[in-house]
């Protein structure tokens, strides 16, 4: 077994095991209430049996019937004589305006204004104490759609036995949520900072996939019962439910394409469609003209129209790229999820099985994918070093760290593509003296030394905006651009730099130094070359009156 397959294996496991964490300690927090009483599910009663519907018929629920908008419905029972302070009744909405009534009292109320709100289908919540055993109770429904639907049982007894309850059969769907969640904002910021730092291919894949993440988390989270049940604010549950919807195909086209696709026009107006629908869906909405749940087989249409169109796209551009068949195997793997966790919908009573299997499969797939993009995120920044550390090799000499002759001509480059004409260019030549008497005297480490001292001299005398190079041998040159620092100033701040060195160094430091400014002239041809030998020239006439007048200068080291 390979050390890079051994690897991915411990990255799973790590994966694994915190995701198992998570689950145990969200289970255990479940099993109590705020005493530390363990809660027990079989005090729930699952009240099923003589309901009247209409008052004209006993049915058992759960009970399907075909509703009218705006006709109200009734079901009616006695409540049983068993019932306490404290206990609570619980049951589905339905989409529908709800009224409670426990004998002539008004006991619950979900009114719904169509211009305001948008009705939701969320478990109603009824306060129940020992006065009401055994009275009659009306659940008086006011559809707000036509079609057909199904009232499912309802649920009676202590009230955290109830939020229990809708804790657990929606625990798969807040840890779920709650990891990709996390995973979508590491994502997010892992990008950001691959593109301030790298510019590398992968970052806006990243960046689309974490907004994929995002939306399914916000998605998965508000279809649980938990937000509904909390808030009642059917408006804004159901805004974000049907908007984080919208946003799922359209952002994983668009981290599909980033991922090197292959140039597909079709799945360009796909992701601007999928925007679109969003757009359109908000301004059908606020004018009144349809709402969110009856505008959803658009968005129904075109998911399954956009992951079709990748899983093809994917398929025809397989042949001989690894690169494709890694996503082929997750992206199948992802769509074997999503239709199982379909199924399990439809067969499973309370839907635990299904958001189980839709929201572990979903944490691993973010997860896999995850691993692939900052694997080749890594990759690619150590690829982009490599190149970042050859290219500094290329333009900065090895002994003093000081750019090189090919840094100078690159910079002059740059000033004849950015400098206008007219600005001034200063240019220095330094020459350092003694060089061989020091390399063969004292040898040539200490030759070495002597170089590098003249440069870090230079370094610390020069302003910020100037660039030193060592053109090779004992020569370094100055130059500086759009600046009305004069060539005598920083052969003076040069001077005093060396100046100091001299006072703590018994190997003595001078330098020979011209220098050369003018205006630049893009139009001229040779214009640096000019003017760079105009400061050699200057150097040399200034290095051959210190050899006439050395023992004057220098004594007589």
């Amino acid at each position: 077994m390979s050390k890079q397959i051994a690897d991915n294996i411990k990255r799973i496991c790590v994966f694994g095991v915190l995701l198992l964490m998570v689950g145990v300690c969200t289970w255990g927090f479940l099993q109590k209430d705020d005493q530390g009483t363990i809660l027990r599910q079989e005090e729930l009663f699952q009240w099923t049996e003589n309901w009247q519907c209409q008052g004209d018929h006993t049915v058992s629920l759960p009970y399907k019937t075909s509703w009218m908008e705006g006709r109200e419905v009734v079901f009616e029972n006695v409540l049983p004589a068993f019932i306490k302070d404290g206990w609570a009744l619980c049951y589905m909405t339905n989409y529908a305006a709800q009224k409670v009534y426990i004998g002539d009292r008004l006991a619950y109320s979900y009114e719904i204004d169509k211009n305001t709100a948008i009705p939701q289908n969320f478990r109603a919540l009824v306060r129940l104490d020992e006065t009401d055993a055994g009275e009659t109770i009306r659940l008086v429904m006011t559809p707000s759609y036509n079609g057909d639907y199904e009232m499912q049982g309802v649920m009676v007894g202590p009230k955290d036995t109830v939020l229990y309850y809708l804790l657990k059969i929606n625990v798969w769907r807040t840890v779920a949520a709650t990891l990709i969640l996390l995973l979508s904002i590491m994502i997010l910021t892992l990008s950001v900072f691959h593109n301030i730092n790298a510019k590398i291919k992968y970052d806006a894949a990243m960046s689309y996939f974490s907004f994929f993440m995002l939306s399914f988390s916000l998605w998965f989270a508000i279809g649980s019962d938990i937000p509904q049940f909390l808030t009642r604010n059917g408006t804004g549950c159901n805004l974000v439910y049907f908007l984080s919807f919208t946003a799922l195909a359209p952002n994983f086209i668009g981290f599909y394409s980033a991922m090197g696709a292959r140039e597909n026009k079709f799945l360009g107006w796909l992701q601007w469609m999928g925007f679109g629908n969003s757009i359109l869906q908000i301004v059908l909405f606020l004018l009144g003209i349809m709402d969110f749940k009856q505008m959803q087989w658009l968005t129904i249409c075109h998911i399954v129209i956009s992951f079709f169109t990748i899983l093809m796209d994917t398929l025809i551009s397989l042949k001989g790229n690894r690169e494709k068949r890694a996503f082929m195997i997750i992206y199948l793997f992802f769509m074997i999820v999503c239709g199982t966790s379909v199924v399990a919908y439809y067969t499973s009573p309370e839907k635990i099985v299904s958001d189980a299997v839709l929201g572990i499969g979903t944490v691993l797939f973010c997860m896999w994918i995850f691993y692939l993009l900052e694997s080749r995120e890594l990759a690619g920044a150590r690829e982009a070093l490599k190149s970042g550390i050859y290219r500094n090799m290329a333009y900065t000499d090895a002994l003093t760290e000081m750019a090189n002759r090919m840094a100078l001509e690159r910079d002059v480059d740059a000033i004849l593509d950015t400098v206008s004409d007219g600005k001034r260019i200063v240019y220095v030549m330094c020459d350092l003296n003694r060089l061989k008497y020091t390399n063969d005297t004292f040898g040539h480490e200490a030759g070495d030394e002597l170089i590098k001292n003249a440069a870090l001299c230079i370094m610390k005398a020069i302003p910020k905006e100037a660039h030193c190079y060592r053109l090779g041998g004992d020569e370094f040159a100055v130059l500086l651009a759009e600046s009305e620092i004069t060539a005598w100033y920083i052969i003076q701040k040069i001077e005093e730099e060396m100046e100091k060195y001299n006072q703590t160094h018994a190997i003595k430091l001078s330098m020979a130094m011209g220098s050369a400014t003018d205006l630049l002239q893009k139009n001229k041809d040779g214009f640096f070359k000019e003017l760079f030998k105009r400061a050699d020239d200057q150097m040399y006439e200034v290095k051959r009156q210190q050899h006439m007048s050395r023992d004057q200068i220098y004594g007589n080291q």
